[in-house]
């Protein structure tokens, strides 16, 4: 609860990982999963190991990464985030990267998109990334201790 107020975090049911026998899934999220290749900065890379000490939950940077790209290979983004057309408003400084007329492959969108900068927090790290949709890959780009 934040302020009396519940939080729902909803997350995709991912067959793969998941494990609830009896579940279905229609054909149309089955055949949009998309995989991509993890691409992870040198310079993130770096952040990272002066990060390892203070983690909490993973034994070694090698054993973050690790879990860090089996998340982030499946596009967790929902249909909404994935398909944001240029008209749309630009996320604040601190979390955009930049605009891409890239067109977008292989997500359900016919439209070009934003090329916007994504987090996700593990254990005590801030992770920034990108989705490339062009070369099929999400770029790592930094990682950060959560104060």
């Amino acid at each position: 609860m934040i302020d009396g107020t519940p939080i729902l975090d909803i997350k995709p049911y991912i067959p793969l990982y998941d494990s609830i026998p009896e579940a279905r899934i229609p054909d149309w999220i089955s055949t949009s999963v998309a995989f991509r290749k993890v691409v992870i900065s040198d310079d993130a890379v770096k952040e990272l190991k002066e990060a390892e000490p203070a983690f909490k939950h993973y034994s070694s940077c090698e054993e973050f990464l690790k879990a860090l790209g089996e998340i982030l290979r499946n596009d967790i983004r929902s249909h909404f985030q994935r398909c944001l057309k240029n008209s749309k408003p630009q996320l604040p400084k601190q979390r955009h990267k930049g605009m891409s007329g890239a067109k977008s492959t292989g997500n359900g969108c016919n439209s070009n998109v934003i090329r916007r900068q994504y987090e996700v927090r593990m254990d005590i790290i801030r992770v920034l990334y990108e989705i490339d949709d062009e070369n099929n890959q999400v770029n790592v780009t930094s990682f950060g201790i959560i104060p």
